[in-house]
């Protein structure tokens, strides 16, 4: 599986985000602190997973008061998140 686009909206800290991934090569993630880096990396999890990593503790067990409603960006009603992939020749 290669992922070819990943979309988000009211998601996290961004209100819109559309990311063609280029086709070859790493990718490397760089900005401020709170530029979006670390929710760039959740919003691929939650499409592929429906789970936050912040919600969860390094032994797998959730963090207490983890909730749903934080996903939404503040003053947004609703979040989506969505990820393009292309099934791998075989």
């Amino acid at each position: 599986m290669k992922i070819k686009k990943l979309q988000a909206k009211d998601f996290l800290g961004y209100k819109n985000l559309d990311w063609p991934v280029p086709d070859k090569g790493l990718y490397l993630v760089l900005g401020r602190n709170r530029a979006g880096k670390s929710c760039l990396v959740e919003s691929l999890v939650y499409a592929l997973t429906g789970k936050l990593l912040r919600w969860y503790a390094p032994s797998g067990s959730k963090v207490e008061g983890a909730d749903q409603d934080e996903i939404v960006r503040m003053g947004a009603k609703w979040a989506s998140v969505s990820v393009e992939v292309e099934k791998a020749a075989g």
